[in-house]
């Protein structure tokens, strides 16, 4: 394994999972948080062993961190890590994230994968043991690789352990939005700025099941590290044809139409359109930057928005995002008319937003009025994108919106 650093996040949040046990026994999770304000520190590692110990210490960690895969364009200091860590940054250690996968133990797992005489970390899911009757495995298998690699090679390489193992292959299944797949192996966990989970959970009204040194153990076998050639032969445009005829074989089997419309690249984001109006949605918003939901009747807060960009639905288990006017079209009118609320009130300054076309001359025009001083402050923009991307933007400041 060659050197690198691992780079781990705090916020002013835990960045875990939290269980807490109602007086009539009920377990309700509370998913992971989604933080905008992340400071970073960094642990140099040369080996698995090395690997082992900073998860240790960092998960035993009061600020209870979580690990960044990839490198940082510089450190962070309570802001955002949105566009800091490039894509295209190799790695030397890989994770498999399996999630409700069918084994029972992670060398039972291990094994299916031809993976049995490689040494790993094995950190138990958040959710282990709390629910007792589960008969899946989740958790987190950490690899050191001989060589760096690519992510795009470990991504063509997970799908190929999903489409090509016979025992996971047929543990496939849809996902709650029915937009994509549940892989029993996440694919996109060693994409470069993927948040890994390592802190010990937090618990209310219960013990915690196991205790925290168990959580994450060094398992060793034959040889320290994966060889990095078996992961670099497969092509990862057959695999996401494999991928899209399973998705819709199964969407079929479940009443559902294929879908033809291609997935769209709309900044940093792929964009599945063609989806139908979902079952139902339980909105979770806890007043931060981020609105969360529970999509036909899943659990996990899995879906979720930026508070002031309502346009795109995100999942942090991977996937495609979705366009929200077309799976919850009720809740983006919505969000429609609570913008268009909020923008009818001055901001604190008493400004009030203004955004228009002049009939005469067909151009846009932005700019503020302030009753209390009199003052209109206008300038021409080249186009109406120009104009919706600066109302947009303005949002964050309850602006109101004048046509």
């Amino acid at each position: 394994m060659e050197p690198c650093n691992l780079t781990f996040l705090t916020a002013l949040v835990p960045l875990t999972k939290c269980f807490t046990k109602t007086q009539e026994g009920q377990i309700i999770p509370q998913g992971y948080p989604n933080a905008k304000k992340l400071t970073s520190h960094e642990e140099k590692v040369t080996s698995l062993e090395d690997i082992y110990d900073a998860l240790i210490k960092n998960a035993s960690n009061k600020y209870k961190p979580c690990l960044i895969k990839g490198k940082l364009i510089r450190p962070l200091i309570k802001e955002s890590r949105q566009n800091m860590c490039p894509p295209d940054t190799v790695t030397s250690y890989i994770v498999l994230d399996f999630d409700k996968a069918p084994f029972s133990t992670p060398n039972e797992a291990m094994k299916a994968l031809h993976l049995q005489d490689i040494s790993y970390i094995w950190q138990h899911s958040a959710s282990a043991k709390v629910y007792p009757d589960s008969k899946t495995l989740s958790g987190h298998a950490f690899i050191a690789l001989s060589k760096p690699i690519h992510p795009k090679i470990v991504r063509a390489w997970t799908m190929e352990l999903n489409l090509r193992t016979e025992i996971i292959k047929k543990n496939i299944y849809l996902n709650d939005a029915k937009e994509s797949l549940h892989w029993p192996i996440d694919i996109c966990i060693n994409d470069n700025s993927r948040l890994i989970y390592i802190a010990e959970p937090i618990f209310h009204g219960m013990l915690p099941p196991m205790l925290a040194k168990d959580r994450i153990v060094y398992v060793a076998k034959k040889f320290k590290e994966l060889p990095s050639s078996q992961l670099g032969k497969y092509s990862i445009e057959a695999l996401k044809r494999e991928e899209k005829e399973l998705l819709n074989e199964l969407r079929v089997q479940d009443g559902l139409k294929p879908l033809t419309a291609k997935i769209k690249v709309i900044g940093e984001h792929e964009i599945q359109t063609g989806l139908g109006e979902c079952t139902s949605y339980e909105v979770i918003d806890k007043g931060g930057d981020f609105i969360r939901y529970n999509i036909n009747g899943g659990d996990s807060q899995a879906y979720w928005h930026d508070r002031n960009n309502f346009e795109y639905i995100h999942s942090f288990k991977g996937g495609p995002s979705m366009l929200m006017k077309e799976v919850m079209p009720n809740r983006y009118k919505e969000l429609i008319g609570i913008g268009k609320d909020q923008r009818r009130t001055p901001n604190q300054d008493g400004d009030l937003l203004i955004a228009f076309r002049e009939k005469r001359t067909a151009e846009y025009w932005k700019g503020t009025w302030n009753a209390g001083t009199s003052t209109l402050d206008i300038y021409p923009v080249r186009s109406k994108d120009q104009l919706e991307d600066f109302m947009q933007k303005s949002w964050n400041n309850c602006w109101t919106l004048c046509t």
